[in-house]
């Protein structure tokens, strides 16, 4: 605010005279006036003086540039950037990623039958899921449960593995020429009640698929010997009917 000019006052009268009020009157609405418009123009300077100093006042001076203005804010389990466009005089604010935490969820449920007739392992129909990860760092959480029997009691051995596209994942790296690698194997015995009953597989398994593409994952089975895999009912009797399903869970990193 501008100084003010200092005004003496007219002194009172011995007795009373209208002039010298008149004249204080008059003193006083320019003091009014001068406070009202020093006022005004201090609040602009001030406006100026700070968009002078993160603009620049246009007279080769900088100032600070907004755009690479960022500001942290928050704890170790939150926080965010805040960003300027000077282009647009926009703000943004972008969250903090948290670490672990699930960003999306696929499921595909298979409700009706398949079968798996060969050896070695084919894909099961219906038991697949895509996911897009958002970042080559997240991690792919795949769940779900694969309900099987089969239709033979003759050596009734199967078993079951998942793909991420091409690639098996969660398997044995031991095979040899005389096992085969899989998530899951097992021998259903040799019972002539054997085909009554089913397995119901959990699948559990954190696949780091490094990519930002669109991934498939799908179980595939295979059994030995003979007889068939069963996806969702029994070998015989089959009354019974369940279903199986695959889940697919980005987790970011």
């Amino acid at each position: 605010m501008a100084k003010i000019a200092q005004v003496r006052f007219p002194d009172p009268p011995d007795q009373y005279d209208p002039r010298p009020f008149a004249e204080l009157i008059r003193q006083l609405e320019q003091v009014i006036l001068q406070l009202n418009s020093s006022y005004q123009e201090d609040n602009k300077n001030e406006v100026l003086r700070r968009l002078n100093f993160l603009q620049g006042d246009g007279a080769g001076q900088s100032g600070i540039d907004l755009s690479d203005l960022s500001v942290s804010t928050g704890s170790a389990s939150g926080g965010g950037t805040l960003s300027y466009n000077n282009s647009t005089g926009a703000f943004t604010f972008a969250p903090a990623v948290t670490a672990n935490r699930t960003n999306q969820i696929i499921q595909t449920v298979k409700t009706d039958t398949a079968t798996v007739t060969t050896n070695p392992f084919a894909d099961i129909p219906g038991m697949s899921v895509s996911i897009t990860p958002t970042a080559t760092s997240s991690k792919v959480f795949i769940t779900g449960v694969v309900s099987i029997s089969v239709d033979t009691t003759s050596e009734p051995l199967c078993a079951i593995r998942i793909m991420r596209d091409s690639t098996e994942i969660g398997v044995s790296t031991g095979a040899s020429s005389t096992n085969t690698t899989a998530l899951f194997d097992t021998d259903f015995g040799d019972d002539s009640q054997i085909e009554r009953g089913m397995m119901h597989i959990p699948l559990n398994f954190l696949d780091s698929p490094s990519t930002t593409s669109a991934t498939t994952y799908k179980v595939q089975g295979t059994t030995f010997n003979t007889g068939s895999l069963l996806l969702n009912r029994r070998g015989v009797n089959d009354t019974v009917r369940t279903i199986s399903s695959i889940t697919a869970q980005e987790v970011l990193q």
